[in-house]
C-alpha cells in the first residue's frame, strides 16, 4: 500500500455517495441470529463472544507495545483511551450475568433475558425497572494492567485477562449503589460475595466462557 493507494481511495469515495455507508451498528449481527431473529443458543453466543474477545485481545497487544515505547508522548490520555473507548466500546463482547435479586425483578416483570444486551427495548424496561448493568470487573483493571506490565502482553495474555474477569452482571439499582460506595474504581474479585451479593446460579455458562476450545 502506498500515498497513490490513500489518493485511489479518496477520489473512490468523493465519485461516488454510495461509497459513504449509513451504519446500522444498533443491529444484531448476522452470525448472533437465526432465521433473521436473535438466537436463544448459549453456545452460539458463547462461541461468537469468544470470537470477538480474541480480536480484541490482538488489537490491545497492539496497543500495549505503543505505549510501552511512547509513554511520553501520550501520558495518561493514552490509557484512558484505551479503557474507555477500545475495552468499554468493542462491540457485540457483553454476555449478561445477573445478581439473584435482579433476576428476581427480571421474572416478576415479565422481561425477557436475552443474551445480549444490545437490545435497546430491553435496556429501556430494565432501566424502568430499576436494573443496571454493572462490571464484574471494573473496566479500570484492563486499563491499568497497561502500566502494572513493562514488558509487552501478547495477544494469548490479553484474551485470558478477558475472557477470566470480564464479566457483565445485571444488579438492582440497591446493589449498584452497594458497589459504587467504596469500589467503583478498585474492585477485588472478592466483592460481591463480601457484599452479599449472589450472582444467579449459571456457573456452566460462566464456566464455558472460560473454556479452552
Amino acid at each position: 500500500m502506498s500515498k497513490a493507494k490513500a489518493i485511489e481511495l479518496r477520489k473512490q469515495w468523493d465519485n461516488d455517495s454510495n461509497s459513504a455507508k449509513r451504519l446500522e451498528n444498533k443491529k444484531t449481527p448476522i452470525a448472533d441470529m437465526i432465521d433473521g431473529v436473535l438466537a436463544e443458543d448459549d453456545l452460539l453466543i458463547i462461541s461468537n463472544t469468544k470470537k470477538r474477545i480474541r480480536h480484541l485481545s490482538q488489537v490491545l497487544e497492539s496497543l500495549h507495545d505503543i505505549y510501552l515505547k511512547n509513554k511520553d508522548l501520550y501520558g495518561d490520555s493514552f490509557l484512558a483511551f484505551v479503557g474507555d473507548q477500545v475495552i468499554r466500546g468493542w462491540p457485540w463482547k457483553d454476555f449478561p450475568f445477573a445478581s439473584i435479586q435482579a433476576y428476581d425483578l427480571i421474572k416478576e416483570n415479565n422481561i425477557k433475558l436475552y443474551l445480549t444486551q444490545k437490545d435497546r427495548k430491553l435496556r429501556k424496561q430494565l432501566k424502568c425497572k430499576k436494573i443496571q448493568y454493572e462490571h464484574w470487573t471494573p473496566i479500570s483493571f484492563f486499563r491499568d494492567v497497561f502500566h502494572l506490565s513493562e514488558t509487552p502482553l501478547d495477544a494469548e495474555t490479553f484474551y485470558h485477562l478477558l475472557i477470566e474477569y470480564y464479566r457483565v452482571v445485571l444488579v438492582t439499582e440497591e446493589e449498584n449503589k452497594l458497589l459504587d460506595k467504596n469500589n467503583r474504581w478498585w474492585r477485588p474479585s472478592d466483592t460481591y460475595e463480601k457484599l452479599g451479593i449472589s450472582i444467579l446460579n449459571r456457573e456452566e455458562t460462566w464456566q464455558q466462557l472460560s473454556d479452552e476450545n
